[in-house]
């Protein structure tokens, strides 16, 4: 939460905080131009920011970091997940499972 400068560019601030470090790391612009170059798919919805932006009033944005894509006949699920210096990428894969197990749940 922070208060805006008065004369502030909206979509300056909104450049300047996607992608968010948990979305791609940092430092971001290597971290980027990785993910972008290794992941071989289309993230779709996955990684974007949600909410309504009022200049005038109170702005509510979310980083969207799991979600679904319903096609005609299939279901996408998209879940994040993340490696540190303290993770081991087997931990990390469990953990990326029972995100999307989470939302698989509501959709049986």
């Amino acid at each position: 939460s922070f208060t805006l400068p008065e004369k502030s560019n909206i979509g300056t601030l909104l450049q300047s905080l996607h992608p968010t470090p948990a979305v791609s790391g940092l430092p971001k612009e290597e971290a980027f131009r990785c993910i972008m170059e290794q992941e071989g798919y289309d993230r779709r919805y996955y990684t974007g920011f949600l909410g309504m932006l009022d200049p005038q009033a109170e702005t509510h944005l979310y980083v969207n970091l799991r979600c679904m894509h319903i096609g005609k006949s299939s279901l996408t699920l998209y879940a994040g997940s993340g490696l540190l210096a303290s993770s081991t990428c087997r931990d990390e894969w469990k953990e990326t499972e029972q995100k999307l197990r989470t939302m698989a749940s509501i959709v049986k």
